[in-house]
């Protein structure tokens, strides 16, 4: 990362608004998918982990070239749960696809983690 562009989002406080809004949006859910039974607890929270690295990557502060042209600071709580919802369910659907045996576990744990996205449970089947 450019140090420039490291002071730049220091002084500007875009670190703080990502730690304010993203980071709090993330550790409840996945306090949420920790108290899951598993299998499902495992797999949605190996999900969350890829999904996290997929928002930080499309409109995160240190994305170089973010793939989303949206600025995160206008982004609030409930719209950083439906990114995370849409992308941990498609690749549930995926995972449930290629491992049909844990598809009842994937869609309960969607369920539970997601409840105001009816799109969720969707993608798995």
């Amino acid at each position: 990362m450019n140090p420039l562009r490291w002071i730049r989002n220091v002084l500007s406080g875009r670190y703080r608004d990502w730690n304010d809004v993203h980071n709090q949006t993330f550790t409840e859910i996945w306090e949420q998918a920790s108290a899951l039974p598993p299998p499902g607890r495992e797999i949605l929270t190996d999900l969350l982990v890829s999904s996290l690295s997929i928002c930080e990557r499309l409109v995160g502060p240190d994305a170089p070239n973010p793939l989303l042209k949206v600025d995160f600071r206008h982004l609030n709580i409930d719209q950083f749960r439906r990114l995370h919802a849409a992308q941990t369910a498609a690749m549930a659907g995926t995972y449930a696809a290629i491992n049909p045996q844990f598809r009842r576990s994937i869609e309960q744990g969607l369920s539970a983690l997601f409840p105001s996205e009816p799109g969720t449970n969707a993608t798995v089947q």
